[in-house]
């Protein structure tokens, strides 16, 4: 098992909507902060779990969220 933490820049696009009326748009830079877990299976072949949190910027600042995540994987 390998746990793991990362970080980055990125830039968040939003639009909200209502049938076909945009209400909304904006893009703005964001933040994330990641973390997780990597099983090793095989030397090659690891299965992973991670969680993210994303906090943008300027007029979307209050739109924070969490994404979690699965995986596999293959090391050549």
């Amino acid at each position: 098992m390998q746990p793991f933490l990362g970080a980055g820049l990125g830039v968040m696009s939003v639009r909200a909507r209502q049938f076909s009326t945009t209400l909304f748009e904006d893009k703005e830079f964001a933040g994330r902060i990641t973390g997780g877990l990597e099983v090793h299976v095989t030397e090659r072949l690891f299965a992973l779990i991670d969680a993210s949190v994303v906090f943008p910027t300027g007029n979307i600042a209050g739109s924070n969220y969490v994404r979690l995540g699965w995986g596999a994987g293959y090391r050549f």
